[in-house]
């Protein structure tokens, strides 16, 4: 599916690998998703040391889309799912002046549907690049990005409901006293 990219993933039997977007430290509580990346690299044990900040474990490091200054692009998506699952995607790079400056711009909207009501996940992201060449020499390149996050949401319990209250009356409801260190059965007062 088009949801977050990455999630535990294991090298070598270590913890997780650490995530870097553009070759930066990235936040383990902000997942990666495919609807502004443009690449995804995974270096396993040594080679992440190759980065600087990398552990035994590895780096996963994503690649986020940049404005292409020579091609206008664009594209929608619309994904539906059980239980109200849905996942809406846009993503448009516009040159805006012939080889010196374009725009790229993404959004997602990803609302997981359950079984279990009122339960919901609901993530909204925007993306935005820049890319800019302000001289004709072509020898200068100024490019920058910003990112939006929002996500709410109420998962599901998966710990199914224990009665403990049922063994206890069957069991003529014990109490226990910690001060002289004996149990009294509520029924019978032994």
């Amino acid at each position: 599916g088009n949801a977050p990219l990455v999630s535990g993933n294991r090298v070598r039997g270590l913890s997780s690998a650490d995530l870097q977007m553009d070759n930066y430290f990235a936040l383990n509580r902000i997942p990666f998703d495919s609807y502004n990346t443009q690449s995804l690299e995974i270096d396993r044990g040594p080679n992440s040391i190759l980065y600087g900040t990398g552990s035994p474990a590895g780096i996963v490091n994503q690649s986020r889309a940049q404005a292409a200054l020579d091609k206008q692009s664009g594209s929608v998506s619309l994904e539906v799912g059980s239980w109200g699952t849905q996942r809406q995607t846009a993503s448009f790079n516009l040159p805006i002046i012939k080889d010196k400056l374009a725009i790229y711009v993404s959004q997602v909207y990803n609302s997981e549907g359950f079984e279990q009501k009122p339960s919901y996940d609901r993530t909204r992201r925007q993306y935005a690049a820049f890319t800019l060449v302000p001289f004709a020499n072509h020898k200068t390149k100024l490019t920058g990005s910003f990112e939006y996050y929002n996500n709410s949401a109420d998962d599901p319990t998966a710990v199914t409901p224990v009665d403990l209250v049922t063994p206890w009356l069957n069991s003529g409801r014990p109490v226990y006293n910690p001060i002289n260190n004996m149990v009294t059965y509520l029924d019978t007062g032994k």
